[in-house]
């Protein structure tokens, strides 16, 4: 975590920098202001997400399923998949509504074959540098459901959820949401744990071409100017269970808009149900009205 603090403080320096011969001295301190609350959500999550996360994955897992394996003829119905959960979790105020990805950074990674670490800050995703982008990755991010008869909103955390990517010509992923569970953390506005499975198929042969579990952890913090940082720690496993490497993100989200209310939660080719019935259900359910 060392060198990742010390790439954003001489960012953070540049910017002073560049900005001090430019601005009036009230601006400047304004400037430096955000600077400062930027770098230290920036560490306070990294360390707080190193801690909770790394420590805490598994060094391995069993074997993928056959029917998901290299080689195997492909049907979505061999994921393993539990029944539909009806999972809600109340969001604090200043984070409610949409998020568009603005710029994503890996700042770590670790490759479990050769034991080789690179902790070099290397853009990912840019909004203003299309070629950059990648198609796979959520270009919104949505804090937004139901709210209460109190006017509290409601996020839906409810499992499973099947993305389909396609990349290549000729080849598709399946993405598969199977565990998606809030945390409270230290320092964090809002954080989750999840389980995804990815297979990536053959569209012509529909034969599995490979499959992965990927574990992560993400930690959203609100920053000033209406953003939020993101930091994400994730480990991958290959189809034997090893790992195959870790890897930590950081993205920085802009704000779209503050309307708290989505009853279809349908975006980026993600299967989610209608959660009027779901939030009636769940208001039932739990007695929390």
């Amino acid at each position: 975590m060392e060198s990742i603090i010390k790439d954003l403080m001489l960012e953070a320096f540049d910017i002073i920098e560049a900005k001090k011969h430019a601005q009036t001295p009230v601006q400047f301190i304004s400037i430096l202001c955000f600077l400062s609350t930027f770098l230290f959500a920036s560490v306070t999550a990294c360390s707080a997400a190193g801690q909770n996360t790394f420590n805490t994955f598994p060094s391995s897992l069993p074997p993928i399923e056959a029917a998901l394996a290299k080689n195997a003829l492909f049907s979505q119905s061999a994921i393993p998949l539990k029944p539909p959960s009806n999972e809600w979790k109340n969001l604090p105020t200043g984070i409610i509504g949409k998020w568009a990805r603005g710029t994503q950074y890996r700042i770590y990674k670790k490759d479990f074959k050769t034991g080789q670490v690179d902790t070099s800050r290397t853009l990912i995703y840019s909004s203003q540098t299309p070629l950059l982008g990648n198609n796979s990755l959520e270009q919104t991010f949505e804090f937004t459901g139901q709210q209460d008869r109190a006017g509290q909103t409601w996020l839906f955390v409810g499992v499973p959820l099947i993305k389909v990517i396609d990349f290549d010509p000729g080849i598709k992923a399946y993405n598969c949401l199977i565990e998606n569970k809030p945390v409270e953390t230290l320092g964090a506005d809002f954080a989750v744990k999840q389980r995804i499975y990815t297979t990536w198929i053959g569209i012509k042969s529909q034969k599995v071409l490979s499959s992965n579990r990927d574990l992560s952890f993400r930690e959203f913090k609100l920053l000033p100017n209406n953003q939020i940082l993101v930091v994400e720690l994730s480990r991958s496993y290959q189809e034997n269970g090893m790992p195959m490497q870790d890897e930590i993100h950081e993205t920085i989200l802009s704000r779209v808009s503050s309307d708290p209310h989505s009853p279809l939660l349908q975006a980026n080719n993600v299967s989610k149900p209608s959660t009027d019935d779901l939030f009636k259900q769940f208001q039932l359910i739990k007695s929390h009205f």
